[in-house]
């Protein structure tokens, strides 16, 4: 069954973009000098870095994260932390030169970031691999958001998003984007590790769809900067309102399709996963 996201275009977000474009088209006319956009895209590499990990803990800060990032010496006991860095940094390169290729993006790269970003920080066999475990998603207070998608249909979850993904050259970037990051996060295909590769593949799609603003966009520096509206924004709406007749409808949609079972009675109904599906 297609993925088809469920989204509004309201009178803000219209607002936004037009903000966006306005900014965008500014940067993509102005000169600078080639030393001074090196320079640029070196800051914004080492502030991404530097956030993106402190989003999920990281307790090195900015001069630290550069430090380790032209030291290959253990500057601190917290060799965790320092590896994380580099990784995320080399994660970064990868989605640089990946982007220059302009392929739409495949699950060999989901897979490549994943291994990238945690090397050396999860044991070999979930390194670069789909989850073999079912998992629940909790928030920040460990209470249960929503169960994740068990591991007999990820594969089939990770390619409809893709499929979905590839053939929307005409939905805005932005939009795109965050769908991608809402429902990648979702999906939660990797035993760890799923937030940074979930921010480096909106970062390679949006460099992929040549609106990175010339490498120098830092968006993980704007979720650290407000993270509990950030990881709200995430889990919202994960199990949206409906009508209780829609889903209904719903349900004996995803039935009649083979892709849930339903057992029970009128009174206590419930639904599972297909796994033979």
């Amino acid at each position: 069954m297609a993925y088809r996201p469920r989204y509004q275009i309201t009178n803000k977000l219209l607002s936004t973009i037009a903000e966006l474009e306005a900014l965008r088209a500014q940067i993509s006319s102005s000169y600078i000098l080639p030393e001074r956009e090196i320079e640029m895209r070196y800051r914004a590499t080492v502030e991404e870095v530097h956030s993106s990990t402190a989003i999920e803990g990281n307790q090195l800060n900015i001069k630290q994260v550069e430090k380790v990032l032209v030291n290959d010496t253990p500057l601190t006991r917290h060799q965790y932390a320092e590896v994380e860095v580099r990784n995320y940094k080399r994660a970064l390169e990868f989605v640089d030169k990946r982007k220059l290729t302009g392929e739409p993006i495949a699950l060999k790269d989901i897979l490549t970031v994943h291994r990238i970003i945690m090397g050396g920080l999860l044991s070999d066999e979930k390194v670069g691999n789909l989850r073999t475990v079912d998992v629940d998603i909790v928030n920040q207070d460990d209470t249960k958001l929503y169960a994740a998608p068990k591991t007999s249909i990820l594969d089939s979850e990770i390619r409809e998003l893709l499929n979905w993904l590839n053939a929307s050259d005409d939905i805005h970037p932005v939009i795109a984007a965050a769908v991608l990051h809402y429902q990648f996060v979702s999906i939660h295909p990797f035993t760890d590790g799923n937030g940074r590769a979930t921010r480096a593949l909106t970062h390679l799609y949006l460099g992929l769809r040549k609106y990175d603003f010339r490498g120098a966009l830092v968006l993980d520096s704007y979720y650290l900067a407000d993270k509990p509206a950030y990881y709200s924004a995430l889990h919202e709406d994960i199990l949206p309102s409906v009508s209780r007749r829609t889903l209904q409808r719903k349900l004996k949609m995803l039935v009649d399709d083979g892709y849930l079972v339903v057992s029970g009675n009128t009174r206590n109904t419930s639904y599972v996963w297909n796994v033979a599906n």
